[in-house]
């Protein structure tokens, strides 16, 4: 849950929102097909259930015609309080480390997603029901269940950008441990595959994925993400994890040329998307197979 004081900002954007989408006389639908969304998404914004990102709210504000710049200002500096507040609240309560939470932030802006990882489902391309079996599995015994809620809200939040109009290059490795490992069960995994399976299909989305047979690669030492953005003042941005800490780079170059050429190298190791498909039809057959049989997850 957000501190008191950041509910403040954000509970008052939001009522400025509702006013003005209302002062236009657009419906929620309307701002739902102007924007590209849809229409649960303009409710969960109005109702606080989903937070507005500052290009989001910047495309809002255009589509209102709210064009006085005292006013812009304002409803700005709102929306980077209520995040900011959110930001530090998630990372007090749910465990979720300062690095990550700044990632998340970052993703909202960027045009290109390079992202390795060794042993599971990267987190934008997750299911619901596979990430909280993730988010579930992994936490410490004292974790609470809200907190547990909380991380797993933040991961579906943030997979909200694959549905944007303007939706960023999504360019995913795997190894193939994390497609043949059961997270969940036998149906939650089917339905993981099957989702990988159609984002695969995804003009803006390439998915590779290691063989075993590569046997060692220069990802080895564990998953990394790649950010870079439209604007050319904004650093690309580098990304580890680890079992120790979060690690995130955004000034140092040559760090992240490093680990921009580790990643080219692991495409050129990776198999091509054809063969994914492949892999991907061969570890649903015995899942459909099974769950059919046997009628349970």
């Amino acid at each position: 849950m957000a501190r008191p004081e950041a509910a403040v900002p954000q509970r008052r954007l939001l009522t400025t929102l509702r006013t003005e989408r209302e002062n236009q006389g657009l419906t929620q639908s309307q701002v739902a097909q102007a924007m590209g969304w849809s229409v649960d998404k303009v409710a969960r914004i109005e109702k606080g259930q989903s937070n507005v990102s500052l290009q989001d709210l910047r495309s809002l504000l255009a589509l209102y015609r709210i064009s006085d710049h005292a006013q812009i200002e304002r409803l700005l500096a709102q929306q980077a309080e209520a995040a900011q507040g959110r930001r530090q609240s998630l990372g007090r309560d749910s465990g979720v480390t300062p690095e990550a939470l700044q990632l998340f932030a970052f993703f909202s802006n960027a045009t290109s997603i390079r992202w390795f990882e060794l042993n599971l489902i990267p987190g934008l391309l997750q299911t619901e029901a596979y990430a909280r079996a993730v988010i579930s599995d992994l936490a410490p015994p004292e974790d609470s269940a809200e907190s547990i809620e909380q991380r797993l809200r933040l991961r579906l939040e943030g997979q909200a950008i694959l549905e944007r109009p303007d939706a960023p290059r999504i360019h995913a490795i795997v190894d193939e441990a994390a497609l043949r490992r059961q997270v969940g069960g036998r149906q939650i995994m089917l339905d993981q595959l099957m989702h990988l399976r159609a984002l695969n299909r995804r003009p803006n989305v390439t998915l590779q994925v290691l063989p075993f047979a590569v046997g060692t690669h220069d990802g080895m030492d564990g998953p990394f993400i790649l950010l870079d953005f439209r604007d050319p003042a904004d650093a690309p941005l580098l990304y580890r994890e680890n079992a120790r800490n979060d690690l995130l780079f955004r000034d140092d170059p040559g760090r992240t040329d490093a680990y921009r050429a580790r990643f080219d190298n692991l495409a050129a190791c990776a198999a091509p998307t054809a063969w994914v498909d492949r892999l991907l039809d061969d570890l649903m057959a015995p899942l459909h197979r099974d769950t059919a049989l046997s009628g349970v997850a």
